[in-house]
This record gives structure tokens, sequence and C-alpha cells, in this order.
């Protein structure tokens, strides 16, 4: 998440007018599409200025600390479906292949990586299906996403 105050400090001015005892200050966020774990701001308030024959000051709360959340850009790998049907081959040792989509939502700017294994419900590995983590000991299939 960019926040729209720049770098270098940006001064706005709030004017109050004659019995206003507030005013908010708008600060405008941007959406950069990157997963930052938390970013954060601070106002400060100075320069002040009266008509006043006593003038204006600044109080003992002069500066606020904005946090900026950012769930919405993490990113999160997912199937795309919670449930898939596969038709088991109609021939002795026809194999069928079944092609489950894994996605990406969120930050795609770094290369994620998660690991992809099977888990035997009332079908049995070796017998109904190929696991997908088969292979030598202490190896496993990992599925790379380049989204």
């Amino acid at each position: 998440m960019l926040y729209a105050v720049k770098r270098r400090r940006k001064k706005r001015k709030n004017h109050c007018r004659t019995r206003e005892v507030e005013k908010l200050c708008v600060l405008s966020l941007v959406d950069d599409t990157l997963y930052e774990d938390g970013e954060e701001l601070r106002l400060v308030l100075g320069s002040p200025k009266s008509n006043s024959q006593f003038g204006a000051s600044v109080g003992v709360l002069h500066e606020a600390l904005v946090k900026i959340k950012d769930t919405a850009d993490k990113p999160v790998i997912r199937f795309s479906e919670t449930k898939f049907s596969v038709s088991e081959p109609k021939e002795a040792g026809a194999v069928a292949t079944a092609r489950i989509p894994v996605v990406r939502v969120g930050d795609a700017s770094k290369v994620s990586v998660v690991r992809v294994h099977t888990k035997d419900g009332s079908a049995v590995s070796g017998e109904d299906y190929h696991p997908v983590s088969q292979g030598a000991p202490h190896t496993h299939t990992h599925l790379v996403l380049w989204l």
C-alpha cells in the first residue's frame, strides 16, 4: 500500500473557520498491488497561525502515527474449487489424467512455491491412483507458480 504523501514532506494547510473546533485531515491511500507486512507514516502538526490576539500554538498531541494494514495483497495459494470429479478409465491398465487448477491471488510480483502431495481417502495410493509425491525418500513434488 502506498500513501499519497510523498517521501519528501508534502505540506497541506487545514484552515479552521470561526467557531470550527474540528477539521478532518484526509489521507489518500493507493493500492500498489504489492504485499507489505505493514507500513506506517506520521501526521505532524506545525506552523500554527491565528488572527486571534493570542495567536495559536500546537498542543502536546501534535503527532499521530498511522499504521497501514495490507491484508488484501497477501499472496494466497489455493485450489480453484474444493471438489473435483474425475472419471475412472474404462479399460483395465488404462490411465486417466486429472488436471486440478491451483491459483494464487494477491501479490504476484515474486515467485511462490507450494508443496503438493496426495492423501488417501476411500481411494488408495498405488491401487486407485499414483501418488503425486512418489519418488526417492525425502523428495517432494513442488508446484512453482510464476503468476
